[in-house]
């Protein structure tokens, strides 16, 4: 009989401690907050959460910041670009400071799939 009580007592243990950490878990999980974000294709679902994530959550690993990088680099160039362009086509040209003219040709001529050195960042800078 005395195995049996030991066998029992032994699963007992082991079920409270199971239930212990059931209900740690499930303290954590009551102090999460859920967000549900809808909207349409391409209206800045994913971009929220991932500035929530920059802003309130763990920083980025060296992966993803160097899977991010690239995309920064095209967003970055192709905006300044459509800027420099727009210039032009509403003829803005003139009120360009003379001194950011190799600038303003830099960014007009570079292809934004390269990545943003000195010499480009430092025209984005200027023209900024």
């Amino acid at each position: 009989m005395g195995c049996f009580d030991d066998e029992e007592s032994k699963a007992r243990k082991a079920s409270r401690e199971i239930e212990r950490r059931l209900a740690l878990e499930q303290s954590a999980e009551k102090k999460k907050m859920k967000l549900l974000l809808l909207g349409a294709g391409e209206s800045g679902k994913s971009t929220i959460f991932k500035q929530m994530r920059v802003l309130y959550g763990a920083p980025l690993t060296e992966k993803e910041k160097n899977e991010v990088t690239p995309i920064v680099y095209v967003n970055t160039l192709s905006s300044m670009k459509l800027l420099v362009k727009q210039t032009s086509i509403w003829g803005y040209q003139e009120q360009v400071d003379p001194s950011n003219s190799e600038h303003f040709k830099l960014i007009t001529d570079v292809n934004e799939n390269v990545p943003i050195d000195i010499n480009i960042g430092t025209a984005i800078k200027a023209l900024w």
